[in-house]
This record gives C-alpha cells, structure tokens and sequence, in this order.
C-alpha cells in the first residue's frame, strides 16, 4: 500500500466496509467467550441513544430461534466489560433473561479506535433516521475540526481547499468506510440546519 503521511498501518483493515463483519469470522472465532450479561454495561459514549422496542423484540425473537449469531464486542474497564459494539444484541439478550451472551474482548489503542468502529457500525443500520445520521457524523468529525464548522471544512476538503490534516483524513478514511462521497456528508449536515421542529 502507497505510504501516505498519517494514515495508520492497518487503515485498510480498520477502514474496510466489512470490519466488523470480519471479526466474527473464523480465523477469529477462537477469541469468543460466553460472558455473564450482569458483567456487561453499555458504553455511555455509544453515538446510538435510541432503540426501537418492536425492533428489539424481533431481534429478541430471532436469538431466541438461532442465538445471537454475530458476538458483541466488548473492551475491560475495571472489573466491568463495557460494549463497544452490539448494544442492540445485548439489549435483546436481556429481554429473553439470557445469562449469558457470546462476546470477543477487544483491546483498542485509544478511544478513536473505538468511535471508529461504532460509526462504522451505526451508520450501516437500516433503521437509523436521517437526523440521527447526521448527528453521528457531527460528532464523529467534531474533535477533528480545530473548533470550525464541519459543513465549512467539508466543503473547503471537497473543492480540494486547505483544511486540517487530521479532518481530512478522518473525512477520508470515513467516506471509504461508508462507501459515500464527501458531498453526501455534506448534505446530510445540512440536515442538522433545519429548525428542532422541522428535524
């Protein structure tokens, strides 16, 4: 791969649409333990904030037929297992009052790589809402944009303007990730524009 200045040595990896598909796979399959459900919290931090009672009940439907096909993934934090991805499949988990739930602990670098994996994964649902959409992106690039505005710098990036090194990239690696053009982005923000009772 072309070395270029910034970009970590397992972009393609991290960056790759099936990234989180690939961890369920079976050269991995080895690193999945069954973990009491009372050990596991939800991350706090989790872009996602809402979840659908019907949608949770026919996901809790479908692990009762087949178990949870795909495991959560989980870091350790103290004595507690916190989800970095698969809230949804734990929620479920504890309407059926499971004890357990198949999960692969994780043991990120740093907290980018866990936002990076929950972007990731929240924007490839098929129920997420367009405003809930654009407020994932706002504040996945939020701590990337030196304090300007994010429509600002996408547009500034998309016309090949200067912009900070660090945005783009991560406008880079995101659009990769999600198969989706800088100008989608854009639109999508604009979204965030509108007045709360229009959103």
């Amino acid at each position: 791969m072309e070395d270029k200045k910034g970009l970590p040595k397992d972009f393609l990896t991290r960056y790759d649409k099936g990234y989180i598909e690939e961890l369920a796979t079976e050269k991995i399959k080895t690193k999945v333990i069954e973990l009491d459900v009372k050990s596991i919290e939800p991350d706090p931090n989790q872009p996602r904030k809402k979840f659908n009672a019907d949608s949770l009940k026919e996901l809790a439907d479908s692990i009762e037929r087949h178990g949870v096909i795909e495991p959560i993934l989980v870091r350790k934090i103290n004595s507690k297992y916190v989800i970095v991805s698969g809230e949804r499949r734990y929620r479920a988990t504890l309407l059926l009052h499971k004890d357990t739930i198949p999960a692969i602990v994780i043991n990120p670098e740093n907290e980018g790589v866990v936002k990076e994996i929950q972007i990731v994964e929240n924007l490839q649902r098929e129920d997420i809402s367009p405003i809930e959409r654009a407020k994932t992106i706002y504040e996945y690039l939020k701590p990337y944009a030196d304090g300007k505005n994010i429509k600002t710098l996408l547009i500034n990036y998309r016309r090949g303007r200067e912009v900070p090194e660090d945005f783009a990239l991560t406008v880079s690696a995101l659009c990769k990730s999600i198969g989706k053009s800088p100008i989608t982005l854009i639109r999508w923000l604009s979204l965030l524009e509108l007045p709360p009772e229009i959103q």
